[in-house]
């Protein structure tokens, strides 16, 4: 239950009202289209952000939810000009958003391979359009590694899951390598390594992640309630812009996961 709060609130929180025009499609008046692709809510939304910027829209606009592509609009959540009914925004998600970026204004997404990837599952069996012929090759894929000796499921994790979520797995995989190196070295149990304080430091870390995460959310959600951007914060305190190139600097990230995993290592070894 929890988890899916904060799923919902992470993704309410990240979802942006992009303009959008889909030519020649026209939504029922209410109720659902004779095929039941396109659903006409009765909800309304009104006084939002577009596209993630300071601007807002005060009109009111119809929601309408299209579960099949219909006349080239693809599967979504848009709003509708209540006299027209024609589209004029497309209410974009948090996870997995398709829009990047609104008049050079970067709209931040949640990326989540895994939600991605059980949507796309979920959405080819209900509409029976699933490319079994890609499933049947994994399967085949996947039975060939087993018999090289290999488990498949790291395999599998690997190459659907972006580098830059994987990178930050192999780089602690390594740290855990090099403390089993030393404690193999120094004649102590392997036994040691999984009640140790590593993996409580571990623990540490994963638990802290989540909190920011849903501290971040709150915030935004906060903001977006209001009318602003996702990241209003950091254009609202001055010492983001104060620090300048410190902020946004690859490089500095990279030193401080540096001096982490250092102390994840140092922690690993420690003795109980």
């Amino acid at each position: 239950l929890a988890v899916g709060w904060t799923l919902t609130f992470l993704n309410n929180a990240y979802s942006y009202q992009v303009p959008e025009t889909r030519a020649g499609f026209v939504a029922p008046a209410s109720g659902k289209s004779p095929d039941g692709n396109v659903v006409v809510h009765t909800e309304t939304m009104s006084h939002f952000g577009i596209g993630g910027t300071d601007s807002i829209d005060h009109g009111s606009y119809q929601v309408i939810r299209v579960y099949v592509e219909t006349q080239g609009v693809p599967p979504g959540k848009y709003l509708v000009d209540p006299a027209a009914h024609d589209i004029r925004y497309v209410v974009d998600p948090g996870i997995g958003g398709r829009i990047r970026e609104y008049r050079g204004h970067e709209l931040k997404r949640l990326d989540s391979p895994k939600a991605t990837l059980m949507a796309l599952i979920t959405d080819g069996i209900l509409t029976h359009k699933l490319p079994w012929g890609l499933v049947l090759i994994g399967v085949f894929l996947t039975i060939a590694i087993e018999l090289m000796g290999v488990s498949s499921l790291p395999v599998a994790v690997g190459v659907y899951l972006p580098i830059t979520t994987s990178a930050g797995m192999f780089a602690g995989g390594v740290v855990r390598w090099l403390v089993e190196r030393r404690v193999q070295s120094d004649n102590r149990s392997l036994a040691e390594i999984e009640s140790g304080p590593g993996v409580l430091f571990a623990s540490g870390l994963i638990a802290g992640g989540a909190i920011c995460g849903i501290a971040v959310a709150a915030i935004a959600g906060w903001g977006s309630t209001r009318g602003k951007a996702a990241d209003w914060l950091a254009e609202a305190v001055p010492l983001y812009h104060q620090l300048g190139w410190f902020a946004t600097s690859a490089i500095v990230g990279l030193i401080m996961f540096a001096i982490l995993g250092v102390l994840l290592y140092r922690t690993g070894l420690r003795k109980q």
